[in-house]
């Protein structure tokens, strides 16, 4: 396992930003950001520029594609 060093408050923010995802969805989301350390200062950068990733679909989430990130 990766040796990743993660502010806890940082997860907290992650975790309140994605708030409107499925609990299932958002704990995978914290996982991902736990073992991925690029991965992990995307998202950070993401919600400090305002940028939510996800959108729902047919009651289903989605990351955006590539133009509807540019919309934002």
């Amino acid at each position: 396992m990766l040796n990743i060093n993660i502010n806890m408050d940082h997860l907290e923010m992650i975790k309140k930003y994605y708030k409107e995802l499925k609990n299932e969805l958002n704990d995978k989301l914290l996982e991902l950001c736990k073992t991925n350390e690029l991965f992990n200062k995307f998202i950070l950068v993401s919600i400090k520029n305002n940028i939510y990733l996800f959108k729902k679909k047919k009651k289903k989430w989605f990351f955006k594609i590539k133009i509807k990130l540019f919309k934002n």
